[in-house]
């Protein structure tokens, strides 16, 4: 077995332990099918999916380089949720905030696809 089985193997373990004791909250994804150049957005049917959500000031460096504090992240265990920096996410309280950062950091060559993803937001 390799390094990235043995990892996939664990990130998927965490996912159905962290599922199956309520440590993953819902959240609604609506991923992003497409942008004009106007800034309309066209979304798939939103789906609601299990995150593990942290509340914590957090600097970051967003997609524009700027450095700003993240409140809430949402990490992803799910390799399945390819998460774009369009999408929106509706977390438990109904609030909609924007997408500051995607960190996919580990790609499975497989798939070329994060393992996890953490979306951070404002």
């Amino acid at each position: 077995m390799s390094l990235i089985d043995d990892l996939r193997n664990g990130i998927a373990q965490a996912h159905q332990i962290t599922l199956a004791g309520g440590l993953q909250a819902p959240v609604t994804w609506k991923r992003c099918t497409s942008a004009s150049g106007s800034g309309v957005k066209t979304f798939a049917p939103p789906l609601v999916i299990p995150t593990l959500v942290i509340v914590k000031d957090k600097p970051i460096r967003t997609f524009s380089g700027e450095v700003v504090t993240s409140r809430t992240q949402l990490l992803i265990l799910d390799p399945a949720i390819r998460v774009g920096p369009e999408d929106e996410f509706t977390l438990g309280d109904g609030t909609i905030p924007p997408i500051l950062l995607l960190d996919g950091a580990i790609l499975d060559p497989g798939t070329n696809a994060p393992v996890l993803t953490q979306v951070y937001f404002g």
